[in-house]
Order: structure tokens, then sequence, then C-alpha cells
């Protein structure tokens, strides 16, 4: 099957000023993240500010490079840039996504617990229910070991908390 290349361009109006902003949306398995004026993929081609990969572990070597180290290479012109990369590891030893999150500063989201105060990172191994009655999902905290229902959870507060404050940017888990 022949990889498609689809290159959008929007019109909008901001503050009534017309803008162009330009999309460009190419598949993982494919050697480009942008078209050249002459249709030909070029993952060279240009500069971004807004980054998404998504399912990066998908992506393949291509005869350029690492696809995703030329992708944010794109971005460097930017101080401003946004870069999301987003996917399920395929191996959490070696894939993409895992090596990204164990070079950053690893932030995980911890909640404050409504019943003793600490704040913990909340796992799905955590979460419990009467069997029948998912509507009924609690929090136990590791640690104190109380239930909090849902509600009570999402009333209290959290924040990020970087496990690598040294390392650089935020790079968050979710």
């Amino acid at each position: 099957m022949r990889a498609r290349h689809c290159a959008i361009i929007y019109q909008c109006q901001i503050r009534g000023t017309a803008t162009a902003i330009h999309c460009c949306i190419v598949s993982s398995k494919t050697e480009a993240l942008r078209l050249s004026p002459l249709g030909r993929p070029e993952i060279s081609a240009g500069t971004a500010r807004v980054l998404l990969i998504d399912e990066v572990s998908a992506c393949q070597e291509m005869s350029e490079g690492d696809p995703v180290s030329l992708a944010i290479q794109r971005t460097l012109t930017w101080p401003n840039r946004k870069i999301i990369v987003g996917g399920t590891p395929l191996d959490v030893g070696t894939d993409v996504i895992s090596r990204l999150y164990a070079e950053s500063n690893r932030q995980v989201w911890e909640q404050i617990c409504p019943r003793c105060g600490s704040f913990e990172e909340i796992l799905w191994s955590q979460i419990e229910w009467p069997e029948g009655h998912p509507e009924e999902a609690a929090w136990r905290c590791p640690e104190c070991e109380r239930l909090s229902a849902e509600h009570e959870v999402k009333a209290s507060r959290g924040s990020w908390c970087a496990e690598r404050p040294e390392a650089g940017p935020g790079t968050r888990r979710l």
C-alpha cells in the first residue's frame, strides 16, 4: 500500500488579519513530515513551532535518520516551541517513548490524599470498586491505605512533580 501525504493550508481570521497556518499530516510509516514545493517528501523542509507525534513507537527509521530526532530538530528555531509525543511503549526497556521519558525530568502528577494530606501518584492498581459497581470506584492511598471517593479526590489539589528536576524541560507522564 502506498503512503499518502496530506498538506493542508488553513486561512483564518485573527483580530482582523488573515494568517496562514500550515499543517502537514502524514503517516508514521512515511518518509516525510512535509512535502517540498515539488511534491517530494522531505523531513528536513521548514520548521515547526508545535510538533505532535502520536504512536511514536510506530515511527520507522528513515534513510535520513531517526524520525523523532529529525522532527525535534525542526522545532529548534522557536524559543516557545511545544513538543508533544505520545504512544504506548511496545518494549519498556528499548522503546522510543520510554527512552524520551527516561532522558527527561520525568514529571508525574501527584494528587493530595483527602484523608492524610500526602502527595501521591495515582496508579490504576490503587483504584478499587465493589463487584459490579464501577461507578463507586475509589482510590486507596498508598500512604494511609484509606479509600477516597472520586469526587473527594477531584476536589483536592495536585501538582506536577519532577523526579529529575536537573534534567531540563518538563516531560509529563499521563
